[in-house]
C-alpha cells in the first residue's frame, strides 16, 4: 500500500513540477527559488529516515549504513544550503559557504571513518551486504541523478534551460534518495521480505 501511494506521489510530484516548468520557468531554477527549496526539504527528510533506522534498527551493519547515510544527508544539506547575501549571523553564513561546510563535513565523518578503519572487517561485510541488495541499486540510480545535475552545474553540456536541468536532476536524486532510505525502514523491510523472502537481500545484515 504504502508502494503504492509513492509511486503516486512521486509521478504527481514531477508532473506537477513539469507544468509549472512550461508556464513558469524561472519560479523553480532561480537562485533559492521553488527546486532548491524542495532540494533541501528532500534532504532534511533523508536525515531524519536516516536517523530514524539508525536508532530503529537491531541489526548492527543497518545501524552502521544508516549512520553514513545520515551523515551524508548533512553534507548534501550543507552543499544545497544557500545564505549569501542574506541577514543571519556570519557564522551561519559562513557554515553554508563551500569553506564551512567542508570544515564541518570533515568534523562530522572524521568519527566515521576513525571507527571504520578501526573495525575494518565489520566496515567491509557491511558494504558487501549493502552491495547485493535493492538499495544500493537505489542509491546508484540517486548518484546518477546527482551526477547528471552536476553535468550542468559545471556548464559541460550547455543548454537554455540549463539551470533547470541541473535543479531537476538534483531533486530527482534526492528524491530517490529519500526514497531508498523509506525502503530501508523496519517496516518496510519486514513487508518486502515476506514478498521476496527467497532473495538474498534481507539476510545479509543479520
Amino acid at each position: 500500500m504504502l508502494n503504492s501511494v509513492f509511486m503516486l506521489f512521486t509521478i504527481a510530484f514531477f508532473t506537477g513540477l513539469s507544468i509549472v516548468f512550461t508556464t513558469r520557468p524561472g519560479l523553480l531554477a532561480d537562485e533559492n527559488g521553488l527546486y532548491e527549496n524542495i532540494q533541501l526539504a528532500l534532504i532534511a527528510l533523508a536525515f531524519v529516515l536516516a536517523l530514524v533506522n539508525a536508532l530503529s534498527h537491531k541489526q548492527r551493519k543497518l545501524i552502521y549504513i544508516s549512520t553514513g547515510f545520515a551523515l551524508l544527508s548533512v553534507a548534501f544539506f550543507l552543499r544545497e544550503l544557500e545564505l549569501r547575501d542574506t541577514d543571519f549571523p556570519s557564522w551561519l553564513i559562513y557554515i553554508a559557504s563551500p569553506s564551512g561546510s567542508a570544515v564541518i563535513t570533515t568534523l562530522l565523518f572524521l568519527p566515521f571513518i576513525v571507527y571504520s578503519l578501526r573495525h575494518f572487517l565489520f566496515a567491509w561485510q557491511s558494504a558487501r551486504c549493502f552491495l547485493k541488495t535493492q538499495y544500493f541499486w537505489m542509491m546508484l540510480l540517486a548518484a546518477g541523478f546527482l551526477f547528471a545535475g552536476g553535468v550542468f552545474d559545471r556548464e559541460w553540456i550547455t543548454d537554455e534551460y540549463g539551470l533547470f536541468f541541473e535543479e531537476f536532476f538534483e531533486a530527482a536524486g534526492y528524491y530517490t534518495l529519500v526514497w531508498a532510505l523509506f525502503k530501508m525502514t523496519p517496516q518496510q523491510r519486514a513487508h518486502d521480505s515476506r514478498i521476496y523472502r527467497k532473495t538474498r537481500d534481507y539476510r545479509c545484515f543479520d
